[in-house]
């Protein structure tokens, strides 16, 4: 039983820190779209300056994706162990009433 309650506290906190780096992503990203239109539109800034000075921010915005994939990941198999270790731990305690 103390597995599965482990297993859940770490599967919220896998959880909470993909959801703060995938906002973090969307800010960062949204951003980059903003920066290269108006770039685009007001400056007349050629396509391979704009992408030249996008190019660290993108790769910053590539590592929050792998990691959100990373965090989701570890969230999911955290949480299936916690459901896993709940159920064994159930069959333990009413072994005698199911069967």
């Amino acid at each position: 039983m103390l597995a599965c309650f482990a297993s859940f506290l770490l599967s919220l906190a896998f959880g909470s820190f993909c959801v703060i780096n995938r906002l973090r992503d969307f800010r960062k990203t949204r951003s980059i779209a903003r920066d290269r239109e108006t770039w685009e539109r007001e400056k007349n800034v050629p396509n391979a300056e704009i992408d030249a000075r996008l190019a660290i921010r993108r790769e910053e915005t590539r590592r929050l994706g792998e990691r959100s994939w990373w965090l989701f990941w570890w969230q999911i198999g955290t949480f299936s162990f916690g459901v896993v270790a709940l159920v064994v731990s159930f069959g333990f305690i009413y072994h005698s009433r199911l069967f």
